[in-house]
């Protein structure tokens, strides 16, 4: 194998970032039982389409479900909830973004907070109490 699982998450995200028509990629995902919380959270710049391509590419690469997850975050100051893709990968969690092909890591994530999440096995709605 030619790359090891960073250069895989770093080639998909690279990869699906510089596709402009997804559909054929996301329509068969979107027909799952699983997705239905991703048709509901649509976001103004298409990037559920995006994380949604992306998960499902590491998912046929091999990565374990339990260790992706689509996530919907809450930017300060902005209307759009862009969607990512978090990674978990011997303990270091990377974001999948479609605005950059840079990885970064949760710790990143300064800007925002998490609304949803959700994947094969779980959706999650992530209360924070102080901004109710």
């Amino acid at each position: 194998m030619p790359f090891g699982p960073k250069g895989q998450i770093a080639n998909v995200n690279s990869y699906i970032n510089g596709l402009e028509d997804l559909v054929e990629i996301t329509s068969g995902a979107k027909s799952k039982s699983w997705t239905k919380p991703a048709n509901i959270f649509k976001c103004g710049d298409s990037s559920e389409d995006f994380a949604m391509a992306k998960y499902n590419s590491l998912v046929l690469l091999g990565f374990h479900l339990d260790h992706l997850r689509m996530v919907w975050l809450v930017e300060d100051g902005q209307s759009i909830y862009p969607a990512v893709v978090l990674v978990n990968l011997r303990g270091n969690v990377f974001v999948l973004d479609n605005r950059s092909d840079i990885i970064s890591t949760e710790k990143m994530l300064s800007q925002g907070h998490l609304f949803c999440s959700l994947n094969v096995a779980k959706f999650n709605l992530h209360w924070d109490q102080s901004n109710p």
